[in-house]
C-alpha cells in the first residue's frame, strides 16, 4: 500500500504545482489514503470520490423519482451498503426528504450501523427505520440506492416495490440483476456516482 500512496502523493503535488486548488480523489485512491488521510502534500484541497459519488447520486434518484411520478416526501427509501461510507452519508442526507428507510446491511451486530442508526435519529427524530440484512426487505421501497463493494447482482426483481421504483446504483460492480430490465420495465435504475 506504501507504493500506492506515494504514487497518489505524487500526483496530488504535480497537480499542486501545475496550478489546481482542489483535488478529488476516485477510483479506489480515497479507500487507499483512508479518505484522504494519509496524503502528505500541502497546499491544496483534498475530496474523496465519496462526495461526488453521493451528492451526484442524490441529484439523480431525486431526478428520477420526478420522471417517475415518485414523491419522495411519502416514499420508502431503501440504502444498501450501510454502513459503509457512501451509503451512510446518503441516508444521512436523505432521511429529512422521505417517509421512511430501509438499511440494508451486511450483517446487522455492527457498531458503525448502530452509530449511523444514532446519527439518522437526530437527522429525522420521527423517521421510521428499519434495519436488514437481507435485500427481500426492500419490497416496500419505491426508491433505492445500492452502494457496495463486490456484491454483484444482489437485487432481483422479486425484491421491489409493485413499482414504479428508482434505483441508483452506486456499485462495483452493479448490484442490481439484468432480470430487473428484463421482467421490470417500471424500474428506472440510474448508475450513480
Amino acid at each position: 500500500r506504501s507504493w500506492v500512496t506515494e504514487q497518489i502523493d505524487s500526483a496530488v503535488a504535480l497537480a499542486r504545482d501545475a496550478g489546481c486548488q482542489a483535488i478529488g480523489l476516485g477510483g479506489y485512491t480515497s479507500s487507499v489514503t483512508a479518505s484522504c488521510l494519509r496524503v502528505q502534500t500541502k497546499g491544496i484541497a483534498l475530496t474523496s470520490g465519496n462526495s461526488l459519488a453521493v451528492g451526484m447520486s442524490i441529484r439523480a434518484l431525486e431526478e428520477g423519482a420526478r420522471r417517475q411520478g415518485i414523491d419522495l416526501a411519502t416514499s420508502w427509501l431503501g440504502v444498501v451498503g450501510v454502513p459503509g461510507n457512501i451509503a451512510s452519508i446518503f441516508a444521512t442526507l436523505m432521511a429529512p426528504k422521505v417517509a421512511g428507510m430501509v438499511l440494508v446491511a451486511h450483517t446487522l451486530a455492527s457498531k458503525p450501523l448502530a452509530s449511523l442508526l444514532q446519527q439518522l435519529k437526530r437527522v429525522a427524530p420521527a423517521l421510521p427505520i428499519e434495519p436488514s440484512d437481507t435485500p427481500a426487505s426492500l419490497e416496500r421501497c419505491q426508491l433505492i440506492v445500492t452502494a457496495t463493494v463486490g456484491a454483484g447482482d444482489l437485487l432481483q426483481p422479486e425484491h421491489l416495490n409493485g413499482g414504479p421504483v428508482v434505483i441508483c446504483d452506486i456499485s462495483v460492480p452493479s448490484d442490481v440483476s439484468a432480470r430487473v430490465a428484463r421482467e421490470r420495465p417500471d424500474v428506472a435504475v440510474i448508475p450513480g456516482g
